[in-house]
């Protein structure tokens, strides 16, 4: 299951369940749905089985949305240099 964060044609910002071209809103279709993904993510194991039974209801379509970064405002982002030999050789 894929899900992801949407901006509509009206300007609201939905999670939503991807199937295929159609998207499934969540948020229209669980009651209690946590607002962010962040707080959809902590709370998974309360909604897998429910977003996953959700009938495909086509609330959008891919072209009719703006995809939104899944996490608003992520707290810490890490990298690390792995990408060059050297940076490896560094690492070890």
């Amino acid at each position: 299951m894929r899900l992801a964060r949407v901006k509509t044609a009206q300007g609201a910002s939905d999670i939503v369940r991807v199937d295929g071209e159609t998207l499934t809103s969540l948020s229209k279709g669980l009651a209690g749905l946590p607002g962010t993904m962040m707080e959809l993510i902590a709370q998974w194991d309360n909604y897998r089985e429910q977003a996953m039974a959700l009938p495909e209801s086509a609330d959008y379509r891919a072209d009719e949305v703006t995809f939104l970064a899944p996490i608003e405002r992520p707290g810490k982002i890490f990298a690390i240099g792995l990408n060059y030999a050297d940076h490896i050789a560094e690492s070890e």
